[in-house]
């Protein structure tokens, strides 16, 4: 009975069952002897089912290979997709997966456009404005854009790169306001890290100029002049400055911070400025802590060095009671007895004060 299935089906070209169960054959398998007495019946035998599944060892004959189809040499690859079922379901039911948060906001960050506030300049400004927020007056810091220009021009290959007159006015806003630099990076139209580093490139490009405005009178002809200058607000002779020192508020230093401490509970510098009648900076030494002393700070001058050696004479200087009486040094009598005396003290309060009072509002501090 299962002879005679067999012989219908292989004489109707039926594909056998074991062909469809086992897939394509890989490659052509050895033909069955012919001495069988069922070889043409009984179909496929266990060894040409294992060669198919298993592959040829040898390579077979291009003839043979034409009639069976192309040959694969490689198993088939499995499609992709998750190892189980379920795992599918889950994928499906959660949908797409979600960006991450810093993803998320970078994308934010790449739709938005990016907005660059206008910057705010001296330019256009009154002088009375211009002192008031850079104590300054506009045709200074005219000068000041022309001589920095070679040190602060703007690159050429910088969007929205700020101009010279951009980064004085912000350089000056904050050495004017003693604030800190975010506060006066608001007020001129920039960002905090911008302004510390205009900042640095300002006093960068200022401090090698220093020598050229604040310089001390040396020759006959300027000695002279400022000792006229004084000598029209209280008749005193032969003064070529007023010295005082005065704090620079900083910041906590991160060592040795007790000796900043000034007596105003403070952390700050102090400073030793000499002044001109015409409120002009001649000398000035800023690297003392605020806990030291006007006096300390002036026997380790410079100044004073040059004094002894009697490059001013004859010519003095007025200081208060914080400095001692010495030949080139007038201060105020402690005890004065008489007229005269009492005269001298508020000749010497009345053009000694009239520069300490603008020097130290010049600094932004007292």
């Amino acid at each position: 009975m299962v002879l005679a299935i067999r012989r219908r089906r292989a004489a109707q070209g039926e594909p056998r069952t074991q062909a469809l169960a086992l897939g394509p054959a890989r490659s052509l398998p050895q033909p069955r002897s012919q001495s069988h007495p069922h070889a043409q019946t009984l179909g496929p035998s266990r060894q040409q089912l294992q060669a198919r599944t298993q592959g040829p060892a040898h390579p077979q004959p291009q003839t043979q290979a034409q009639g069976l189809g192309p040959a694969r040499t490689q198993p088939l690859a499995q499609a992709p997709g998750p190892a189980h079922p379920q795992a599918t379901a889950q994928a499906l039911a959660l949908g797409p997966a979600r960006p991450q948060p810093r993803a998320r906001a970078r994308a934010r960050q790449q739709a938005q456009a990016r907005v660059y506030q206008p910057h705010q300049t001296f330019e256009g400004l009154s002088d009375r404005v211009c002192i008031q927020r850079y104590r300054l007056t506009a045709d200074a810091m005219y000068h000041l854009c022309d001589l920095l220009r070679g040190s602060l021009g703007a690159s050429q290959n910088t969007n929205f790169a700020l101009s010279v007159p951009d980064k004085v006015s912000t350089a000056l806003a904050i050495l004017a306001s003693g604030s800190f630099q975010r506060f006066a990076a608001q007020t001129t139209g920039v960002g905090q890290s911008t302004a510390s580093r205009v900042l640095g490139q300002f006093l960068e490009a200022l401090i090698p100029h220093t020598p050229d405005y604040i310089t001390f009178p040396t020759d006959p002809s300027t000695q002279g002049q400022t000792m006229r200058d004084f000598l029209e607000i209280a008749n005193i002779p032969q003064v070529l400055g007023a010295v005082d020192g005065t704090y620079v508020n900083i910041k906590k230093p991160a060592q040795d911070s007790h000796t900043f401490v000034n007596r105003h509970r403070t952390y700050a510098m102090n400073m030793m400025v000499v002044s001109s009648a015409r409120l002009e900076f001649t000398d000035v030494l800023a690297r003392f802590p605020g806990s030291s002393h006007d006096s300390s700070v002036w026997s380790q001058s410079a100044l004073l060095r040059r004094f002894r050696r009697g490059e001013f004479t004859p010519g003095w200087l007025l200081g208060d009671h914080s400095y001692p009486l010495q030949p080139w040094l007038l201060t105020p009598l402690a005890h004065p007895e008489g007229a005269a005396e009492l005269q001298y003290n508020h000749a010497h309060k009345r053009t000694s004060h009239t520069t300490w009072d603008s020097s130290a509002r010049g600094v932004g501090c007292g």
